[in-house]
């Protein structure tokens, strides 16, 4: 695992830990709205990595039942039966 592949990982836990950092550490209300919206942009990553991710397991389960079909057709055709 290289840095690049690291940091990509990391970037939704920085944000979160940044926001809440800023949450408590000031008491301005600008402060507290950059909070806030670090803590908001790290949720939308950890969702959009999540559907993406899922939608590729199911795209891929779909590839594995379709060539399982395959198999099993090509083996009946062989076999004569």
């Amino acid at each position: 695992m290289d840095n690049k592949d690291f940091f990509y990982d990391a970037l939704p836990y920085i944000y979160t830990i940044g926001g809440v950092l800023t949450l408590l550490m000031t008491g301005e209300m600008i402060g507290r709205a950059s909070g806030v919206l670090l803590i908001s942009a790290a949720m939308m990553v950890f969702h959009l990595r999540l559907q993406h991710r899922t939608e590729r397991a199911t795209k891929a389960e779909m590839r594995l039942t379709a060539t399982q079909q395959v198999l099993v057709k090509t083996k009946r055709e062989m076999l004569g039966t």
